[in-house]
């Protein structure tokens, strides 16, 4: 193999610096929708992982570690949450987001 070459590959950026993203929507189907109370597990939940997590409700976004900002999605039953998470652990994250509402938020 030339030097050249050896150039060429050492400037191909490490995978492990590659961010990942993913994005899974749930129905909320507990009787109160998202109250405080479930909103804060939302945020206990959220902050088990090193992941940026947001959360839409129609055209609204609320950082998922924000119980305030989450409280103005106001969605209520029956409503669909989008979960976006970028980082490492993007994927659990957003698994154990989306167990959380289709579960009720455990009430």
């Amino acid at each position: 193999m030339s030097s050249q070459s050896k150039t060429n590959l050492s400037k191909t950026p490490p995978l492990k610096n590659l961010l990942l993203k993913t994005s899974v929507s749930c129905e909320i189907v507990n009787i109160k929708g998202l109250h405080a109370r479930a909103a804060a597990r939302i945020v206990t939940t959220a902050n088990q992982f090193d992941s940026i997590v947001t959360v839409s409700h129609k055209e609204n976004i609320a950082p998922a570690n924000s119980l305030i900002k989450l409280l103005t999605l106001n969605a209520p039953k029956g409503s669909v949450l989008v979960f976006d998470s970028e980082g490492d652990d993007c994927i659990q994250a957003s698994e154990a987001l989306k167990f959380l509402v289709t579960s009720g938020f455990d009430e």
